[in-house]
C-alpha cells in the first residue's frame, strides 16, 4: 500500500508539473493572438472575444491551480501541493474560470447561428439562442451556489451539485452542436475554388465537432460521477476538519506529507487531468487564428472585428458568384 501511495504521489505531482508548465504556453499563445489582431485587424466577431476572455481564463486558471488540488482514492478528500492557497480564493479563481469558459462556448453558438443563417438566408433561430443563454445563467448561477456550499458545509454532496448544475449547459451546446455540424453547415453552397471560404467553413466545422465529443464525453460520465459523489456525499472534503466547518480561509494539507499522516489514502490526478484538458480544449475552440486578411473578415485594424452577419453575407454573395459561373 504504501508504495502505491508513493506511485500515486509521483503521478500527481508529475501532473501538476504539466499544468504549471501549460500556463505560460496558454498565456503566450493568447497574448501573441491578441497582439496580432490589434496590428492586423479582420477578426471575426467569435475570434476576437475568445482571445481576450481566453486570456483572463488562463490567468483565472493560473490562480486556481498554483497550488495545484487532487482528490484522494478512498474517501474523496481534498489535498494540495505546497499548502499555501485557501481554499475560498481557489472556488472564487475556478468560478471566474468556468464562467470565462462558458461564455467562449455561448458566443460560439451565437456567433455561428447568426453566420451560417445569415448565409443560408433564413431567420435566426431565436429559441435556440434564448435557450442556451438561459443554460448559461443556470450554470454559471448554480455552480457558485454550489461551490459556497462546499465551503459553508464541508460536505463533498456540494461537488454533485457543481457538476448537476452544469449538466443542462452541456445538454444545450451539445445539441446545437448537431445543429450546426447536420443541420445548417451541410446545406451551404461550398465553392471549393475558394480556399478562404472552405478554410472558414472547416474551421467552424471542427470547433463544432470538437465541442460535440467533448459534451458527449461529459454527458456521459456526468451522471456516473454525480452517483459516485451522492454515495460518498457526508463525508467531509477536507477531512481534517469536521462537517459544517467554513472552509473560505482553511489550507489544504500537503500532498508529500500523506506518507506520515494518512498512508492508507492515495491522491488522484483525474481532476488535475480532467482541469489540464479544459485548458487545452478551450485554446483549441479557436486556435490556431487565421492570420491572413482576406475579403472573408477583412476589417477596420485597431482592435475592430467583423460580425457574424457580415460574414454570413459576404459566405451567401460567394455562393451566388460560384452559381452564376457554373451557369455561365
Amino acid at each position: 500500500m504504501f508504495v502505491s501511495q508513493r506511485f500515486w504521489i509521483t503521478v500527481c505531482v508529475t501532473t501538476y508539473a504539466v499544468h504549471m508548465m501549460s500556463i505560460p504556453f496558454w498565456l503566450l499563445v493568447s497574448g501573441r493572438s491578441l497582439y496580432k489582431q490589434r496590428c492586423k485587424g479582420g477578426a471575426s466577431e467569435y475570434e476576437y472575444w475568445a482571445v481576450r476572455l481566453y486570456f483572463v481564463m488562463a490567468i483565472a486558471d493560473g490562480v486556481r491551480g498554483v497550488d495545484g488540488l487532487f482528490d484522494t482514492l478512498e474517501d474523496g478528500s481534498f489535498v494540495s501541493v505546497w499548502g499555501r492557497a485557501t481554499i475560498g480564493a481557489r472556488f472564487v479563481a475556478w468560478w471566474i474560470r468556468d464562467l470565462l469558459g462558458f461564455l467562449i462556448i455561448l458566443i460560439f453558438h451565437e456567433f455561428t447561428s447568426k453566420w451560417t443563417r445569415t448565409a443560408l438566408g433564413i431567420s435566426q433561430c431565436w429559441r435556440s439562442i434564448y435557450t442556451i443563454r438561459c443554460a448559461f445563467v443556470a450554470a454559471t448561477i448554480g455552480f457558485a451556489v454550489s461551490l459556497y456550499g462546499v465551503l459553508r458545509t464541508n460536505l463533498q454532496v456540494w461537488q454533485a451539485f457543481c457538476m448537476l448544475a452544469v449538466l443542462p449547459y452541456n445538454a444545450v451546446s451539445c445539441f446545437m452542436c448537431g445543429q450546426h455540424l447536420w443541420g445548417t453547415m451541410p446545406r451551404l453552397s461550398m465553392d471549393r475554388n475558394n480556399t478562404e471560404m472552405a478554410s472558414f467553413v472547416g474551421k467552424s466545422r471542427r470547433t463544432a465537432m470538437l465541442l460535440f465529443v467533448c459534451h458527449a464525453i461529459m454527458l456521459s460520465a456526468f451522471p456516473l460521477l454525480i452517483l459516485q459523489k451522492v454515495a460518498i456525499g457526508q463525508n467531509p472534503l477536507v477531512a481534517h476538519l469536521p462537517t459544517g466547518s467554513w472552509l473560505g480561509s482553511t489550507y489544504l494539507k500537503v500532498i508529500t506529507d500523506l506518507p506520515e499522516m494518512l498512508p492508507q489514502r492515495s491522491p488522484s490526478p483525474a481532476l488535475e487531468i480532467v482541469e489540464i484538458s479544459m485548458g487545452w480544449l478551450s485554446l483549441f475552440l479557436w486556435w490556431p487564428l487565421d492570420t491572413t486578411k482576406g475579403s472573408m473578415t477583412s476589417g477596420k485594424c485597431n482592435d475592430q472585428y467583423v460580425a457574424a452577419e457580415t460574414i454570413g453575407r459576404r459566405l451567401q454573395a460567394f455562393a451566388r458568384t460560384a452559381d452564376q459561373v457554373k451557369v455561365d
